[in-house]
Parts: structure tokens; C-alpha cells; sequence
């Protein structure tokens, strides 16, 4: 009776412990839950595709998001699936660096590869390409310096004119300006002030009088 009584309680004895291990694998972890961003020196993220990488400047958001990642079982069966990636790339304040790679339903830590928790994960690749919009709006909105004389385009180039004994009288003025995203749509109109004189140069050039210099425009056939 004593031995079928020890059995049974062994028996329940592995029983708990088997609905404990099978419990705890179903609740998973989250591998980032004591992670602040004073501890992230620098970090980066590449979407592929399209194959761009984005310096991080908001470290506190992204280590908010990573707080929340949970991971399961670990699977590196995500070498079979198709789809954009987002790989963060984080170099720690005690020289270590980690690469963390976001692929629903995925998550691959420094090469090894978890099932993951649905919603943190896409929130991550939500942040990520939040990040790639913004980079794209930026650089779409930038354009070059550039002025509109006898209807025609002059660009800046860059460079400082290198004539010598100058004429003192300016062949015309830029009256009127736009937006620094704008391109200039009447004669002697910039997006980048007005009130500057200039003169015209040798092919094809206008030099314009700015910041007591005189710099280089150069006209170019209209792309827009």
C-alpha cells in the first residue's frame, strides 16, 4: 500500500512538473524585458527589401519595443519562409553587438531563430518601415539649390568662381523665392532667398553674389 502510495505521488510529482515545463514554453519569454536604452550605444535597421539601412536616433522607443518581444521554442525553420526582413542592428555600451532580425512569425537573435509572439514582432516591422517613410519623405523633399533666369534652370554646383577682375554691375537680381522643396517657376526666382545679384559666366553659367561670394550655377535641362 506504502509503494503504490509513493508511486502515485511520483506520479504526480512529473505530472505537475510536465504541465509546469509545457506551461512555461507556452507562455514563452521575453529575452529584452530588462533592456534600457542607456545601454544601446548606437543602433541601425535594414529593410530588406528594399535593401536600406536606417541609422536609429529614437534608441528609447525601439528598446520599448524590444521590452515587449516574446520568444518561444527555438526554430530555424524561418530559412524556408519569404517576405521582408528587418534586421536591427544594436552595438552595446559593454562593446557587445547583437543583430535582431524581425520575420513574422520569427524572431532571430545573432543567427538563431525563435517562433515569436504575433504582435510585438509586426511591431517592429511596423517601426522599422515607419522609419524607412520618414528617411524617403526626407530625401524626396531635398533639392538642390537652384534659380530660374531667361526661363532656364541654373543648379548649384558647389564651387566658388575663380574670375578675377570683376565687373562691378550685375547682369540681374533674384527677385522672389519658393520653398526649399520647390522648383523655381518664374524668372530671377530661387528656393533659396532672394535679393542676390548675379552675373552671367562662361558656359552657360550664372555666378551668383551670396555670402560675400560669388558660386557657381550651371544651367541643366529640366528632369520635372
Amino acid at each position: 500500500m506504502r509503494k503504490r502510495i509513493i508511486m502515485i505521488s511520483l506520479i504526480c510529482i512529473l505530472s505537475a512538473a510536465v504541465i509546469m515545463i509545457i506551461s512555461a514554453v507556452g507562455r514563452g519569454r521575453k529575452p529584452y524585458k530588462d533592456l534600457e536604452a542607456v545601454q544601446i550605444v548606437s543602433a541601425a535597421v535594414q529593410l530588406s527589401p528594399p535593401d536600406r539601412t536606417i541609422q536609429i536616433t529614437e534608441i528609447r522607443e525601439l528598446a520599448d519595443l524590444l521590452k515587449d518581444v516574446v520568444i518561444y521554442n527555438e526554430d530555424n525553420s524561418y530559412t524556408e519562409y519569404s517576405g521582408q526582413a528587418v534586421i536591427f542592428t544594436l552595438v552595446m555600451a559593454d562593446g557587445t553587438q547583437t543583430d535582431i532580425i524581425a520575420y513574422n512569425p520569427f524572431l532571430v537573435i545573432d543567427g538563431v531563430g525563435y517562433k515569436t509572439k504575433y504582435e510585438p514582432c509586426e511591431a517592429l516591422n511596423h517601426y522599422a518601415n515607419m522609419l524607412l517613410e520618414q528617411a524617403e519623405a526626407d530625401t524626396m523633399w531635398d533639392r538642390i539649390p537652384m534659380v530660374r533666369v531667361n526661363n532656364k534652370l541654373y543648379y548649384d554646383t558647389g564651387r566658388e568662381s575663380t574670375v578675377g577682375g570683376r565687373c562691378g554691375n550685375m547682369d540681374g537680381e533674384i527677385t522672389s523665392t519658393v520653398d526649399g522643396t520647390e522648383i523655381p517657376m518664374e524668372d530671377n526666382q530661387s528656393n533659396f532667398g532672394c535679393g542676390f545679384g548675379y552675373q552671367y559666366g562662361a558656359d552657360d553659367t550664372i555666378e551668383i553674389y551670396m555670402n560675400e561670394k560669388w558660386i557657381v550655377f550651371e544651367y541643366r535641362e529640366e528632369s520635372e
